[in-house]
């Protein structure tokens, strides 16, 4: 649906008015999950929240959208249950270094 949305420039999302709470609500919350953080000590400053979403989303859709050509190419099945355990985990310390405060 999204790719379809993005083929047509988003024609009817941007008629949509619940989008734009559903998103803004999405985007308060990573502020304020990240506003903690920095206030913990814990994550770094000026992360922003529109970024870290759009990197998070991106690296679990393209592993996914290309999970058929990936396991050809890569000879691995990428969809077998110890390779998406092995990809949870690349993402969350993907994320986790992106975010986190390097400790002193």
């Amino acid at each position: 649906m999204v790719n379809s949305e993005n083929l047509h420039k988003a024609k009817h999302l941007k008629k949509s008015e619940v989008i734009h709470v559903v998103s803004r609500r999405l985007v308060d919350m990573v502020s304020s999950i990240l506003r903690r953080g920095v206030e913990e000590g814990v994550f770094r400053e000026n992360i922003d929240p529109v970024q870290l979403n759009i990197t998070i989303a991106a690296i679990g859709y393209y592993y996914l959208t290309n999970r058929y050509t990936g396991s050809i190419v890569f000879e691995r099945d990428l969809m077998a249950p110890e390779a998406l355990v092995d990809r949870i985990a690349f993402n969350i310390e993907t994320i986790l270094r992106l975010v986190c405060k390097v400790s002193d």
